[in-house]
């Protein structure tokens, strides 16, 4: 449970430390110190460390690649969060708050005060952002709103209101899995749609899982809540957790719905196999298509290649919904999510966009990674998304209406 949490954690700081200390020290011998540490040691080895952390992030995302392990990637992520955001302001701090320039014998003269300056800026700098993306941002789930057009969905009912959920993967009962219940039962969904990852895998015990367990057991909706599988749990562990309650797996199934006397089809394609035969139908002409996976890269599978400069092929389901990016989790000012684990790259890091006849939406999440990755967000908060279809009789020149050509980033 949270023990489980803090041991990968504990395991990922510890490694940080080790990095910043070869850093101070291959320093040290450079400039043939053979005893103590100064103030300039320090200064020269956090700006050291950020090609250092380049490079070992470069290494992680390379093993990643090749060995298809997500563990050794992580891992150098923790490194250097934990060497950026903790070991060097802390060694800074020290600096900053003691006149002494040399940590050890024979003490050099004072720091000067332009130094200190620097040090006292850079702590208060690193352990705020640090703070934020570990304690405040994500807690503070945001809901998004799309309204859709459909020539399918008749003018004479409703509008269908969909709750798109994806990657809860929570490690603990928290505030933000708290929040889940009532924001769902709020928006009042007709139906719930979760693009898989319902937990973090442990390091020991089920704590995740039950924690899942109690978020799940306060989520319903009138015509349904389903969903498939991602990649933290196997189909086994999500059955069984989610016989108990209203969820419904979808391991490359279909499921017919009769919403207000309209036919809406759900196709949830499996992490591990997808069949994407079923996608292709045939499928009646009035019929709303909705598909169900875990990564948006099933596009692909569909034969829609966003990138080719051909010609795209008509998709026939008119929504397909999806997670796994968490948005990049991570998203710098100016540069985007850095990474999102998708072969469609991080253009297609979360949102809104149109695929010829078909829109695809991505969502954030409303979790993080687990393993030794820090629990962070940063500008990139997470999300609870409501999508309501309405006949396109009644908004003709809704700019999220279907069909739309071209790709669009909500």
């Amino acid at each position: 449970m949270f023990e489980s949490l803090i041991a990968y954690q504990i395991i990922a700081g510890l490694s940080g430390g080790v990095e910043a200390l070869l850093l101070c020290s291959v320093l040290r011998r450079i400039r043939r110190r053979q005893t103590g540490f100064t103030a300039t040691d320090l200064l020269l080895a956090m700006i050291v460390q950020i090609p250092a952390g380049m490079l070992l992030l470069l290494l992680g995302y390379i093993a990643f690649a090749k060995f298809e392990s997500s563990m050794a990637f992580f891992l150098m992520v923790g490194t250097v969060f934990y060497a950026g955001f903790f070991w060097f302001p802390l060694a800074g701090l020290r600096f900053a708050l003691n006149r002494r320039n040399l940590v050890g014998r024979s003490p050099l003269p004072r720091v000067s005060v332009p130094m200190r300056l620097l040090f006292l800026s850079y702590v208060l700098i690193a352990f705020s952002l640090g703070f934020y993306a570990w304690f405040i941002e994500p807690s503070e789930i945001e809901i998004s709103e799309h309204h859709l057009t459909s020539k399918r969905w008749t003018a004479s009912t409703r509008p269908l209101r969909i709750v798109h959920l994806s990657d809860l993967q929570t490690s603990y009962l928290g505030s933000r899995e708290i929040q889940v219940g009532p924001i769902v039962e709020e928006l009042a969904p007709d139906l719930i749609l979760f693009s898989g990852d319902l937990f973090t895998r442990a390091l020991y015990g089920d704590g995740p899982q039950q924690s899942a367990r109690t978020v799940l057991g306060r989520i319903s909706a009138p015509f349904g809540f389903f969903g498939v599988t991602g990649d933290s749990e196997t189909p086994k562990q999500a059955k069984e957790l989610l016989d108990a309650f209203s969820m419904s797996l979808l391991r490359n199934e279909i499921r017919r719905l009769n919403v207000r006397g309209q036919e809406l089809i759900i196709i949830g394609l499996d992490r591990k196999n997808p069949d994407y035969g079923l996608v292709s139908g045939p499928f009646p002409e009035e019929a709303v298509v909705i598909v169900v996976a875990h990564s948006p890269d099933v596009i692909l599978g569909m034969g829609y290649d966003p990138h080719s400069t051909g010609e795209k092929p008509s998709l026939r389901p008119d929504l397909i919904l999806a997670g796994h990016t968490h948005g990049g989790q991570i998203v710098l000012p100016w540069v985007g999510a850095p990474v999102t684990f998708t072969k469609l790259g991080t253009r297609f890091a979360s949102g809104l966009f149109h695929l010829g006849e078909s829109v695809l939406h991505i969502s954030r999440g409303l979790g993080m990674e687990g393993h030794f990755a820090p629990r962070v967000r940063f500008l990139c908060p997470p999300e609870i998304t409501l999508l309501q279809i309405t006949s396109d009789h009644d908004s003709p020149s809704d700019p999220e209406a279907i069909p739309h050509p071209g790709p669009k980033g909500s």
